[in-house]
């Protein structure tokens, strides 16, 4: 189920793409649940794509695109994925 609501862009009732604080506490739990049921192997692998696709964000509609509700604007989003790393 994670897997599912990480790997979408989600929008509101009105057609508009969700953003703001909501949508990032969202995204944290979503994350957590998921990365919690990864082998370390697996979350090794999955962290190294992140950190290279989050490299690459270089501009306002960037996207994390193994994520595509990560965007630029969820830097942190970024901050827990390093932390969730340096254990």
């Amino acid at each position: 189920m994670c897997t599912n609501y990480l790997s979408t862009t989600w929008y509101k009732f009105t057609g508009a793409k969700e953003t703001g604080s909501d949508l990032n506490s969202l995204l944290i739990e979503l994350s957590k649940g998921y990365f919690k049921k990864m082998s370390i192997n697996k979350l090794n692998k999955l962290i190294d794509i992140l950190i290279d696709e989050l490299s690459q964000m270089n501009n306002k509609d960037s996207i994390v695109h193994s994520f595509p509700a990560f965007n630029k604007y969820n830097n942190i989003i970024h901050d827990k994925i390093f932390f969730l790393y340096s254990f």
